[in-house]
């Protein structure tokens, strides 16, 4: 069995040596730009940092590479159009054949992760035939930030999309929520593309539409309703990075409540069906659970399952309970205790919703989010 893709892949810094059976060497616009020709049977594995995402084993180019080093090795560079690589340094011993390439944090395979996985996979399980060649082009760029890094990336992926979520975790947008998040959740966020994570995973583009519903700045009342989030995620995670690429990160003071939120948001899922009206869970919306059903990051066991299209509106309806304190958001009154105190009326509210319209709309519907709210509110000032 082969290891996880993670554990086979080097970090950076790192200074890596290769032989090659040939190269050629160019200069444009100012960058020197290096293409090795390297039997596949000495490659080592450059690291991925570069990369927008992650290689899957179970895409068919992968599949089809790891045939061609099987069966027609000597085909091998002509099927395959190999690795770019950017380093910021090189050095060359044209006697001996090899060259040493300086990567630091951030840099290395740009484009090629399919082909180099599908030559360090075979490597691990036999040996492979030295007439199997492949192309590793070099760009020596200094000082290129993480963004025209993402940028560059992206163009070289352009045979298959890349998703938003994975040039935004290459840009470095993540970085700051990444160090808010307390590790026991941050582990099961899928960030980018092919990402393996441990346990049950929840992928970043939800999670920002969470944090969407708390942005106080853009919605500070019940006459602004954020329910856009709910029927586009994909737009509020768009408007997201279009902030952080003009340099303010519209979430900036929502992110350090990051894990307050997931835990509110688990809390909800687990306990919204205790010591109400049993009227709820007869709605035709409100499924039994799977039995040992629980929540991805804190294990708490799920009941009944509630709607995303119900959790949005009662979610967001929490921006009545934050404040802006010295130039940081806070919380008026502890999120979870305060859920405990007013289930029974959000849940009647949601309930008598649900008997007259059909659950989509109540994702739509300006009226239900305000009610939640301003049912918080009235709480919140108990």
């Amino acid at each position: 069995m082969l290891p996880d893709i993670t554990d086979m892949l080097p970090s950076t810094p790192l200074n890596r040596m290769f032989d090659y059976v040939d190269y050629f060497s160019t200069s444009i616009n100012g960058r020197d730009v290096y293409t090795f020709f390297v039997s596949c049977a000495n490659y080592e594995a450059i690291p991925l940092e570069a990369n927008v995402r992650l290689p899957s084993r179970s895409s068919r180019p992968y599949s089809e590479m790891k045939d061609t080093l099987e069966l027609e090795p000597d085909l091998f560079f002509y099927k395959n159009t190999g690795i770019n690589v950017i380093a910021s340094d090189i050095s060359l011993n044209k006697s001996k054949k090899s060259a040493t390439i300086t990567i630091p944090a951030g840099y290395g395979i740009l484009n090629g992760g399919h082909t180099q996985q599908a030559i360090i996979d075979y490597k691990h399980l036999r040996a492979i035939d030295p007439k199997a060649i492949v192309r590793i082009e070099v760009i020596v760029w200094n000082n290129i930030s993480k963004a025209e890094i993402a940028n560059l990336a992206k163009a070289k992926n352009s045979s298959t999309n890349v998703k938003g979520y994975s040039l935004a975790d290459k840009s470095g947008y993540f970085d700051k929520l990444k160090g808010y998040m307390r590790p026991e959740f941050e582990k099961h966020i899928v960030w980018k593309e092919n990402e393996s994570v441990e346990g049950d995973e929840f992928d970043a583009v939800r999670l920002i539409s969470y944090l969407c519903l708390f942005d106080i700045e853009s919605y500070p009342d019940e006459d602004s309703v954020p329910n856009y989030v709910a029927t586009s995620t994909g737009v509020a995670f768009s408007r997201w990075v279009s902030s952080c690429q003009n340099g303010r990160d519209k979430l900036e003071k929502v992110e350090p409540l990051v894990n307050d939120v997931l835990a509110l948001y688990e809390h909800i899922q687990s306990t919204f069906n205790r010591d109400i009206d049993r009227g709820f869970t007869n709605l035709k919306v409100i499924k039994k659970a799977k039995n040992g059903a629980k929540t991805v990051f804190t294990g708490l066991p799920i009941e009944w399952e509630l709607p995303k299209q119900v959790m949005y509106p009662l979610l967001g309806a929490f921006r009545a309970d934050l404040e802006e304190r010295d130039g940081e958001y806070a919380w008026i009154v502890e999120p979870k205790g305060l859920f405990d105190r007013s289930k029974k009326q959000l849940m009647k509210q949601i309930q008598t919703f649900l008997n007259q319209n059909d659950v989509n709309r109540m994702s739509k519907d300006t009226t239900i989010w305000t009610n939640l709210y301003q049912r918080l509110k009235l709480a919140v000032k108990e």
